[in-house]
């Protein structure tokens, strides 16, 4: 076989048994999962999507668009899980768009002021397991999705200290949602804009990568893995790491288009960082400046991955593993299209259909 044929092979097979276009396998997607069990991977994220397809029947707002996405980073992460945990956590993620949707008015419109902070704190309340508040007018939907996910998730009870991090990573992802969706009118009435460093404190959490993997080490925890409490120190800064790879990747493909949406990120907040220090530097070459501070934070963040990752004992645990896998995964997946682009949409997946289906 030709070294040429082999590499069109592996991204013909790639891209008919995920049902989507990851281009050529030296695209980074293509060369990521030409590496990482192909056969497992293409039948996982088909079994996850067509739960998603059917969850997404009764849940305000889920957007089917990102489901292969969602599907793929189930598949690549958490491979060791069950069908129905990998489910779980897609699920899980696919309320996280769903919510920031409804706040950020991306798709069905503007969550009104006067609707938002009571609609959070009933969602806060599910997690505590406390007493929900008064209901929000046909926004009850986001939260029974909640309550059947948290369900899942929490029976039996995680040890003390996982579900500490748990709840505490769902109540920073909600507000640091709320605090990008008034941010941009601040800074327009006066308020400084925050270094990207600053910024990344909250946005490292609105972006769901903490409490994802806050839920994943639970699931790991009751899969088996007795040992996962004692490593929590070093996961939990696994898992902020990552989340800062998955906010600045996002960050550097989707920030024209978030620009035009509105939306403040950390390549605006290295441009506006760059303009205090340089006022009279063109803005198009501050915007270049502003996008290779980002890309060299990326860098840094990935590095200390890699760090941390170097700490543990090898070979890795899966909960370990599995993030050094999810920030591989995601930088890629982002060079090749953003969650909100990533499903074209003409193709179905092959046999097993659903869970429970034959595997």
């Amino acid at each position: 076989m030709t070294e040429a044929f082999r590499r069109d092979s592996i991204a013909t097979g790639l891209s008919g048994g995920l049902g989507m276009s990851v281009g050529p396998v030296d695209t980074p997607l293509g060369a990521f999962l030409a590496t990482v069990g192909l056969p497992a991977i293409a039948r996982d994220c088909a079994v996850v999507v067509n739960d998603l397809r059917d969850w997404a029947a009764n849940v305000p707002g889920a957007d089917t668009r990102r489901f292969r996405a969602l599907g793929l980073t189930a598949a690549v992460h958490l491979p060791i899980l069950s069908p129905e945990e990998r489910a779980l956590t897609a699920r899980l993620n696919g309320w996280i768009y769903a919510f920031d949707d409804l706040v950020d008015g991306t798709r069905d419109g503007r969550l009104p002021d006067a609707m938002l902070e009571p609609l959070v704190r009933r969602c806060k309340a599910v997690l505590a397991n406390r007493p929900p508040g008064p209901r929000v007018a046909n926004r009850e939907g986001i939260v029974a999705a909640l309550r059947e996910i948290v369900r899942d998730v929490s029976a039996p009870a995680p040890p003390d200290a996982l579900g500490d991090f748990w709840r505490a990573s769902f109540d920073k992802m909600l507000d640091g949602i709320v605090r990008e969706r008034h941010l941009l009118a601040k800074i327009a009435m006066g308020e400084p804009a925050p270094s990207p460093a600053a910024h990344l404190e909250t946005a490292r959490y609105s972006i769901g990568a903490p409490h994802y993997l806050a839920t994943s080490f639970i699931l790991h925890h009751r899969a088996g893995d007795t040992t996962l409490p004692a490593r929590l120190p070093t996961l939990i800064a696994l898992a902020l790491a990552a989340a800062d790879v998955a906010r600045l990747s996002n960050d550097l493909h989707t920030w024209v288009r978030e620009e035009r949406e509105g939306v403040f990120n950390t390549v605006r907040a290295a441009d506006a960082a760059i303009a205090r220090l340089a006022p009279t530097l063109p803005e198009a070459a501050r915007r270049v400046d502003a996008v290779r501070a980002i890309e060299r934070l990326l860098g840094t963040r990935c590095a200390q991955v890699a760090g941390l990752l170097a700490t543990t004992p090898a070979p890795h645990l899966d909960a370990e593993a599995g993030i050094g896998r999810l920030v591989d995964l995601i930088p890629a997946l982002y060079a090749t299209a953003d969650f909100h682009e990533f499903d074209d949409g003409q193709r179905e997946f092959p046999a097993p259909g659903r869970l429970g289906g034959e595997r």
